[in-house]
């Protein structure tokens, strides 16, 4: 059996490509299906957790909140000024355990 020669043309080599662009691109849905968030839920008024960014984020929220207060220069964590204390600052709570 007599095969006609491989000829690799700019243009195959494009269509190629291309092609495996456009299933890439078909399929990327496919595969991203579990990297959202599992649960179209909403985090807020987390603070008496001991962890509230990653508690929420392991629980699958799909987001949260955190009411922030300006306190003589600190961002303090509360649902209101009343319950505002002082280890309870944004940077501790939920920047610093980004680190």
């Amino acid at each position: 059996m007599n095969l006609p020669p491989l000829i690799i043309t700019t243009q195959s080599i494009f269509f190629r490509i291309f092609t495996i662009l456009c299933a890439l691109f078909l399929l990327d849905p496919l595969l991203k299906k579990n990297a959202h968030a599992e649960v179209n839920a909403h985090s807020h008024n987390d603070y008496e957790q001991s962890r509230p960014l990653f508690e929420a984020l392991e629980r699958g929220f799909g987001s949260v909140e955190a009411d922030v207060f300006l306190v003589q220069g600190r961002l303090l964590i509360g649902h209101s000024v009343q319950s505002l204390k002082p280890h309870r600052t944004l940077e501790s709570m939920y920047l610093d355990p980004l680190r």
